[in-house]
């Protein structure tokens, strides 16, 4: 498994405000295979969890190295899976690896999907308020794609929706989508 990082820049000023890290697997046989090839089976097996640890300890180990060549780091995102959710030790591990790697945790965002507030929304809100209290800012990651509302982001300490590229271009097709106006304020 290789961790790429994918960068994200401001739209208004066109400068790089940070990365989201990203797993591929280059497999020895089939070659690169990217993430919806590989992560339902992993979800199925029951160790997607440990590809989560995986890639932000890859992201701990990164912010460290840029950090001691003195280059300016950018804050990364890491996915976490649903499974991960319900990980009684989540926060606390999440905690440790930043401790381990000594880096601040405002260089780490945390993303959600949105899919994981239809499991358990207690404890989702649990978790983002501790991850948040700790330090991390939290994203929720393809909103739009499930049957979440509004009303249920505003319980949670967010800092940013990533809205999914199918609700965007929904609007962008004749019919009803194309008389609404999306306004992103910042």
């Amino acid at each position: 498994l290789l961790v790429y990082y994918q960068p994200k820049y401001d739209a208004k000023t066109e400068k790089l405000v940070g990365a989201e890290a990203l797993v591929r697997w280059q497999h020895k046989e089939l070659g690169f295979l990217p993430p919806g090839k590989f992560i339902p089976i992993f979800e199925n097996n029951g160790l997607i969890g440990k590809i989560d640890r995986y890639v932000l300890e890859e992201v701990c180990r990164y912010i460290k190295n840029l950090k001691g060549e003195g280059l300016k780091v950018p804050t990364i995102s890491v996915n976490l899976s649903r499974a991960e959710i319900n990980d009684r030790n989540l926060v606390k591990n999440i905690k440790k690896l930043r401790k381990k790697y000594d880096i601040e945790p405002d260089l780490i965002e945390i993303e959600i999907t949105e899919s994981s507030m239809n499991n358990n929304e207690n404890k989702l809100i649990e978790i983002s308020e501790a991850l948040h209290k700790a330090g991390f800012s939290l994203a929720i990651d393809d909103f739009g794609t499930g049957y979440s509302s509004f009303a249920q982001l505003i319980k949670m300490p967010l800092d940013t929706i990533k809205l999914d590229k199918s609700f965007i271009d929904s609007y962008s097709l004749e019919g009803r989508g194309s008389n609404v106006h999306v306004f992103i304020c910042a």
